[in-house]
């Protein structure tokens, strides 16, 4: 058995896979770590779980291996009542963080906030516009769709990994 720990959080894992992938947005090379463990109890579980919500600290023991993560998958099962004496069964897959992701991103405010901006203002030209004869509502919607399919990407990364084109990128 080997130990590592998530935070605080010391668990010993019955078997470790490690990998190599890329990250999509970035295209960095990142260290992903598969684990099958055992705990004990539901309150052990719950805490863990809580530790994994979040990106935190993931080091190996006594390998020395060390970097901030973020859960890729967790799963685990059991099969008696679950209380604190419970022996629960469980599978897990870690990515290490992009360095060149920010930690804080959180994605469902990013989506809500672009996505009632960008609405309003988008309204608001269109409406202006077409009130002053300057366009169409037929060339309106042909210039929305040629827009998405040039931009769509750039925005998926925005929103999904919060990376930003840099204005030299932009030019």
């Amino acid at each position: 058995m080997q130990e590592i720990k998530i935070n605080d959080l010391t668990v010993f894992v019955n078997s470790i896979e490690q990998e190599e992938v890329e990250s999509q947005p970035t295209h960095n090379k990142l260290r992903q770590f598969s684990f099958k463990f055992d705990i004990t109890g539901k309150e052990f579980e719950d805490k863990l779980e809580e530790a994994l919500a979040e990106i935190f600290e993931f080091k190996i023991m006594p390998d020395g291996i060390e970097f901030k993560a973020e859960k890729n998958n967790y799963s685990w099962s059991f099969s008696e009542e679950l209380n604190n004496n419970t022996i629960i069964h469980c599978d897990l897959s870690i990515i290490e963080h992009d360095k060149d992701l920010p930690e804080d991103w959180n994605v469902i405010v990013s989506i809500r906030d672009n996505i009632i901006t960008n609405w309003v203002r988008t309204r608001a030209l269109s409406e202006i516009l077409i009130e002053k004869g300057l366009t169409t509502p037929k060339e309106y919607e042909d210039k929305i769709l040629k827009i998405n399919k040039r931009d769509y990407e750039e925005m998926y990364n925005m929103l999904v990994h919060g990376l930003f084109k840099k204005e030299e990128d932009a030019e």
